[in-house]
């Protein structure tokens, strides 16, 4: 059955549905035909990736996203050449990396909406990060960052 082997490999169904663009529910009919073995009534998409990661025993969640990503993305939903290129190093990074610190980030940024205003600020103060002269204001508003800066820096050297 799809549903215990998508739930071996930790893929939940409200993620599977939201990478493949599809509503839960239809989902939840796709997995019930798969297991009827009912393939002509799925999407070509879907039934594609279902029979990948019900086929192949070694594949995880990781690479059941490339999969998605990988064969399943039109290159035109991702925008420019410049947006794909971008796309592509995430996508290299999440694969090759995907313990790493900056993975697992990517991944709270894409899933949740708590660091939205730290995005903004960091947003905000990346040009002035390189800037030799900076005004009073500018001065102002890096004083979080150097604090946060200050503490890294103090917890590195206590290590």
């Amino acid at each position: 059955m799809i549903r215990e082997r998508l739930k071996e490999i930790d893929f939940k169904l409200t993620d599977l549905a939201e990478y493949l663009k599809i509503s839960r529910p239809t989902l939840y009919k796709f997995i019930d035909l798969y297991d009827k073995k009912d393939y002509q009534s799925i999407n070509n998409h879907v039934l594609s990736l279902l029979k990948y990661i019900d086929e192949n025993p070694l594949v995880g969640k990781k690479s059941s996203i490339n999969y998605i990503l990988t064969n399943l993305v039109d290159e035109k939903e991702l925008g420019t050449e410049t947006d794909v290129s971008l796309f592509m190093q995430i996508k290299k990074l999440i694969i090759s990396e995907p313990d790493s610190s900056k993975s697992k980030f990517l991944e709270l940024l894409v899933k949740k909406s708590d660091y939205n205003d730290i995005c903004e600020y960091f947003i905000k103060i990346y040009p002035l990060l390189r800037k030799r002269n900076l005004s009073k204001e500018e001065i102002e508003l890096l004083k979080p960052y150097d604090e946060i800066r200050n503490i890294i820096d103090n917890k590195h050297k206590e290590k």
